[in-house]
């Protein structure tokens, strides 16, 4: 039984199921996000039909206040995917697709500036990583800055060295409130 049958299951016990399983699964959705204390203002969810199979679009509007872990839990709970046990491949039809998109625009309007100021210290650094505070170290690892394969080294205490791209550096800043000031 795939994870569509069992919350068919589940809301047909409630009587809850209205033959719509894209719009319960929304709903259910939803109602996981207000319980963690998430607004539609924050979060947005909209449903969308594919063929034989449902597409779920979750819309992170406010990146600084919301879980993105929680949002990645959500998809792990509700996306079912039937793939061919051999291969691997994705099998046609019947599989729930879980869409995560981030709206960086609040962030890019309130750090952009942070941004520029980092990335202008970062390419006068030459590869070097700069602290930004006690425990957090960036450096520009690879690419041009501003460039297509752009890519920064990101060091915090207690956790794996790795690299990102400008967004994620972005949310990363706002985050961990960084400042222009910060960068020395």
């Amino acid at each position: 039984m795939n994870i569509k049958e069992k919350i068919i299951g589940m809301l047909e016990e409630k009587n809850l199921y209205e033959g719509d399983y894209e719009t319960n699964l929304v709903d259910s959705i939803k109602k996981d996000l207000k319980k963690k204390g998430y607004t539609t203002r924050q979060v947005s969810v909209t449903k969308r039909r594919g063929g034989f199979s449902s597409a779920i679009n979750i819309l992170v509007k406010d990146m600084l206040n919301v879980d993105l872990d929680y949002i990645q839990d959500i998809v792990k709970k509700y996306q079912s995917i039937d793939r061919d046990e051999r291969t691997g491949e994705i099998l046609s039809g019947g599989n729930t697709f879980i869409f995560v998109e981030y709206d960086y625009s609040t962030l890019n309007k309130e750090y952009s500036g942070v941004l520029q100021k980092l990335i202008n210290k970062l390419v006068a650094l030459k590869g070097r990583y700069l602290e930004l505070k006690p425990g957090f170290e960036v450096s520009l690892v690879g690419g041009e800055a501003g460039g297509i394969n752009e890519k920064f080294g990101v060091l915090e205490k207690g956790k794996k060295g790795r690299f990102v791209k400008r967004n994620e550096l972005l949310v990363m800043l706002a985050k961990k409130k960084i400042k222009e000031s910060d960068i020395k």
